[in-house]
């Protein structure tokens, strides 16, 4: 997927990413997320502006080329590490 960004005609990289919503907190692939983190160590301490933002993974590439673009879907949905290396595979 190429996200453009920027230009009157493109839209821009804040629309583009989603939102969850409340029913996202129950889905499977969501429990599995937050059993992982919690089984790592790591804890929410506070809930930011809109804690139901979702975000997403982005390598740029020089002369404005987007040459990898994961957007999550629900929580914890990352794109993983060997995917992101593999983006930068000049081949």
């Amino acid at each position: 997927m190429m996200v453009h960004r920027g230009g009157d005609s493109q839209p821009k990289l804040a629309d583009v990413l989603g939102v969850a919503n409340l029913l996202h907190i129950v889905r499977r692939d969501n429990f599995r997320s937050r059993k992982r983190a919690k089984d790592a160590g790591h804890r929410q301490h506070q809930l930011g502006r809109n804690p139901f933002q979702l975000g997403g993974s982005f390598i740029f590439g020089p002369g404005n080329i987007d040459r990898f673009a994961h957007l999550s879907k629900t929580f914890g949905d990352n794109a993983t590490p060997g995917t992101l290396l593999a983006a930068l595979d000049p081949r």
